[in-house]
């Protein structure tokens, strides 16, 4: 999967729009005075972009989940050591299993059965790779009361990111582990948005309401700087904190560094494959817009299996 040669003035213009609507089901965006509860969010994210997020808003990160992480970035660490860390936690030990067995990293018919069952079946990096899954998607993947689907909806495109960017990496000297675990993380901020909109809605008067349009208009503003400052908090490399400030600032693809640019495609593949797959943009317009970037549909296909087939007016 290459990735394009950014040009000079090549705008950042992605499928925001589409990916919000069938997300959080709106898609006019409006300049209105904000009621009271929509200020209060307006407020506390202000705060939170100016470096005051609070421990309770900082998405946790399991126990294992650090020293893994440390451990995943060690060039000398060995798929033993990674086996006996993954030991010492008996839920992650068995949901490695568990994705050993998904359709998302299964390499054969046979069952896996046990971690190092799991190592052999999908190799070094696809055992990193795992072990990202299994650590992040209980971040991610979280329930509020107001978006029943949220976190699976988010889950959903972050995991769709993460394969796409690691695909890209592999074409460019790239690593995989980097890219993969950058299009994981990349919309953590949103948790955070949606975590600050559940304790507004619990501590303020049941019948007001946020207007979708106005969730829209604050997830456009600032859920990538939240992304970067979940990042600091988590004291991920400054790799990971770069890539995400370029994504964060819009900079065209040209002004990012090779990592930011290759989650600036990786995002807009994925978000152009939900589009298509929920079908809530004409095939043309996703074609067009990809083609900006000189992407194409054919590089959606390949990417994700379950894309929908070329249709016949667009043949």
């Amino acid at each position: 999967m290459p990735m394009p040669s950014p040009r000079p003035q090549q705008p950042q213009v992605e499928l925001p729009d589409a990916f919000i609507d069938l997300m959080y089901g709106a898609a006019a965006l409006a300049d209105d005075e904000l009621n009271e509860l929509e200020q209060r969010l307006h407020d506390e994210i202000t705060e939170a972009l100016a470096g005051k997020l609070s421990t309770e808003q900082i998405p946790h990160l399991p126990t294992t989940a650090y020293a893994l992480l440390s451990r995943l970035h060690d060039p000398e660490v060995t798929a033993d050591e990674l086996i006996s860390l993954i030991k010492g936690d008996p839920a992650l030990s068995a949901e490695m299993v568990r994705l050993a067995n998904s359709a998302l990293f299964r390499r054969g018919d046979r069952e896996v059965t046990n971690l190092k069952q799991a190592t052999l079946a999908v190799g070094f990096n696809g055992l990193r790779s795992m072990v990202l899954t299994s650590l992040m998607q209980p971040v991610l993947n979280i329930r509020p009361i107001y978006f029943k689907l949220f976190g699976q909806q988010l889950w959903d495109h972050s995991s769709e990111c993460a394969m796409a960017c690691a695909a890209i990496a592999k074409r460019h000297d790239i690593d995989t582990f980097n890219a993969y675990l950058l299009g994981l993380i990349h919309d953590v901020g949103k948790i955070v948005l949606f975590q600050m909109l559940v304790e507004t809605l619990r501590v303020m008067d049941p019948d007001l309401k946020p207007r979708p349009y106005v969730l829209v208009k604050l997830i456009l503003a600032s859920s990538r700087q939240l992304s970067v400052e979940v990042a600091k908090a988590w004291q991920l490399p400054e790799i990971y904190q770069e890539a995400l400030r370029a994504h964060a600032e819009k900079s065209t693809p040209a002004q990012m560094p090779p990592l930011g640019r290759l989650l600036f495609y990786g995002n807009l593949l994925g978000e152009a494959h939900l589009a298509l797959r929920r079908k809530r943009l004409p095939e043309p317009a996703v074609e067009r817009l990809l083609n900006g970037f000189d992407l194409n549909l054919e590089m959606v296909r390949a990417l994700f299996p379950d894309a929908p087939p070329a249709s016949r007016s667009a043949a």
